[in-house]
This record gives C-alpha cells, sequence and structure tokens, in this order.
C-alpha cells in the first residue's frame, strides 16, 4: 500500500514561514502548537505542520551552536554588533509586512537602471532567455586593505567580493531579473593580494523558465569592464559603464519565427535605439534613496528598495558563498543553518 504524501505539497501559513525562515524555532513551535490544537485547521494542514516542527528539531540537534553561543561569537568578532539590530529587523518584518521600511541599495536610483526596471517590467525584453553581467571595473590595489586592515577577512568585514563591493551589482540583477532557481559559485580566494577573501567570482546561474545567467566580477583588474546584457524573445538590452543604454527590438518574437521561417540561416528584422545616461557619484544616489524613503512616507510613494527585496539580495549572496564552500549547484533559497555554520567557521578561524 503506497503512503499518501499529499500534505507535503500544503503551503507553510506566511506566519510560519516567516518565523522558519529567521531560524526561531521556539516561538515557531508555539505558532504550530496553537494550530494543532485549533479544530478549524484542515488535518492536512496539521500534518504538514506535525513534519515542519520535527524538521525544526533536526536541524536544533544538527546545529553545532546555541542561539546564545552564536550572538556571542557575533558579538566578538563584528565591531560595533548590537543584539537587537538583527532582531528589531527582523520581529518588525515579520509581524508588520506592511509597514515602510527600506535598504540603502543606492544603484536602483541611477536613471539607466530604472529604464531598464520599466523596460523589463513591461515585456520588452519577452521571455529573458539569458543574463550576463561583467563587473570586473571594481578595481583594488594593496594599498587599500593595507589602509584598512580590517578589509579583506570574514572575521571582520563578513565577506569578499560578492558581500561588499559587488552587492549592489547583484541586488541591481535580482531586481530586473528575479531570483535564479539555482546557481553555482567559483570563488578565488586573495588573487595577487594578500587577503582572506575572495577578490574574484564567476556565479552561472539557472532561472525557473530555462533561462541562464552568469555573473562575473574581479576587483584585480584595472581598467576593467562593466556590461549588462539581457536577452530575451522580443529583443536585447545592453548597458555600458551604467550609461549608454542600447535597445534592439525585433520585429516578431523569436520563438514565432524560428517556428515559422524556411531560411536555415534566416536573421530577424530589428531595430535599434540607443539612450545615455549620467552616472552619477554614489553620494548623489545615496541622497535620492534617502529622499526616496520620505517620500514614502510623507506622499505615500513605493520605497524603491524594500527590506524584503533587499533580503533576496542577500538570499542570493548567501547561495553563492554556500555554493563556492560547497563546490557543487546550489538550489536558492540556501540552507540559513548550513550557511550560519560555515560561515562561523571562517569567522572564528585566525587565518580568514
Amino acid at each position: 500500500m503506497l503512503l499518501d504524501l499529499s500534505y507535503l505539497s500544503y503551503p507553510l501559513p506566511p506566519d510560519i514561514q516567516r518565523l522558519y525562515e529567521a531560524g526561531d524555532f521556539a516561538r515557531m513551535d508555539r505558532v504550530i502548537r496553537l494550530r494543532l490544537d485549533d479544530p478549524r485547521v484542515p488535518e492536512a494542514l496539521k500534518a504538514r505542520l506535525r513534519v515542519q516542527t520535527e524538521l525544526a528539531y533536526e536541524i536544533l540537534r544538527a546545529y553545532p551552536y546555541t542561539q546564545a553561543q552564536m550572538l556571542e561569537i557575533l558579538k566578538s568578532h563584528v565591531k560595533d554588533f548590537e543584539e537587537e539590530e538583527l532582531e528589531t529587523l527582523r520581529l518588525c518584518c515579520a509581524r508588520h509586512p506592511d509597514i515602510r521600511s527600506g535598504v540603502l541599495y543606492c544603484r536602483r536610483g541611477n536613471k539607466a537602471f530604472i529604464k531598464l526596471k520599466e523596460l523589463t517590467d513591461s515585456g520588452f525584453i519577452g521571455e529573458m532567455k539569458r543574463v550576463t553581467w561583467i563587473v570586473t571595473d571594481m578595481y583594488r590595489p594593496k594599498a587599500y586593505f593595507d589602509a584598512y586592515p580590517w578589509k579583506g577577512t570574514f572575521r571582520e568585514e563578513g565577506g569578499g567580493l560578492l558581500m561588499t563591493q559587488v552587492s549592489h551589482q547583484i541586488d541591481l540583477l535580482v531586481w530586473l531579473c528575479g531570483l535564479p532557481s539555482a546557481l553555482q559559485a567559483f570563488c578565488s580566494i586573495g588573487r595577487e593580494r594578500d587577503i582572506k577573501v575572495e577578490n574574484e567570482a564567476t556565479v552561472v546561474m539557472e532561472y525557473p523558465r530555462g533561462a541562464t545567467g552568469q555573473f562575473v566580477a574581479s576587483s584585480r583588474e584595472c581598467p576593467g569592464s562593466n556590461r549588462l546584457e539581457i536577452i530575451g524573445s522580443h529583443g536585447q538590452a545592453v548597458l555600458e559603464n551604467y550609461s549608454i543604454l542600447t535597445l534592439r527590438s525585433l520585429q516578431q518574437d523569436e520563438k514565432d519565427y524560428s517556428l515559422q521561417s524556411s531560411e536555415p540561416y534566416g536573421r530577424i528584422p530589428y531595430t535599434e535605439q540607443l539612450f545615455t545616461f549620467k552616472n552619477e557619484e554614489n553620494s548623489i544616489l545615496q541622497a535620492g534613496i534617502i529622499n526616496n524613503f520620505i517620500s514614502a512616507i510623507t506622499k505615500n510613494e513605493p520605497v524603491l528598495c524594500p527590506v524584503q527585496q533587499a533580503l533576496d539580495t542577500q538570499i542570493f549572496i548567501q547561495t553563492a558563498y554556500l555554493s563556492a564552500w560547497k563546490q557543487k549547484m546550489t538550489t536558492l533559497p540556501p540552507d540559513t543553518t548550513i550557511f550560519t555554520r560555515e560561515l562561523l567557521k571562517r569567522m572564528k578561524n585566525r587565518n580568514c
């Protein structure tokens, strides 16, 4: 007789999902027990919740640190760390998903990316086929790390190129294209620099509907390149150096053309448009993000970078690190318990 496991496809209630993702298993357990005692809750959901409780217990048994121990490690290795910072942000987002909250990912204020966001949201690209971003213009010489000894370490900076120099570009990538379903990252530690973190990274991505992606970053190349390509069934957008945007619009959807054309080497006619934008300094972009947040409060305008979207960026970065450490393709979101354990290993290691 086959077991009926269909209840496993039952989605978790949002409040329980948030507590699970935040690692607050004690509170999650209390909420689940209330649901299990509620006669109005369907039996299929109750079965799903029992499995979730067992899963949480297994994670707790496998995790090497208690919450108090983990916080103590963070306080001893991260300068000016305050427990309340994490707790306040997590609780506010979990309890008040409609609250006005934002993150200073200032590159979203660049007019070229605002234009790109409008295009991708409007369907100009069509169904995405590929995204490729080469970001090798983040040059950091030896003197940069000599001037700030706490940089270039997991112990004090929390990561390397992915977490610091190109986190803004990763945020833009996720903002424009969404999260991939899986990725594999290849990180090079201390290439030509005496540092303990990566200064070169290549991330290969797979998206839910079959699109692929590549993200290539380096802080040891000079002058380096900065070129973003987004290709879809309707055309192509290419942005160079944050300022020169080329749009190519196909006269026919590529999928339709491929099915209908009898030409073995046929090409689809397209039109081309060129836009130029000023690449504003970071200080100007930061001021724009702050002004946007003020307008969100006073004029009810949308927040340009809400916390939840910024958390998606962190999901990408954490998955990339975990993939590089485990040397394998990794699905998103990552197992936060394993990621935290691996990160703490590197923070406790004096050689990292």
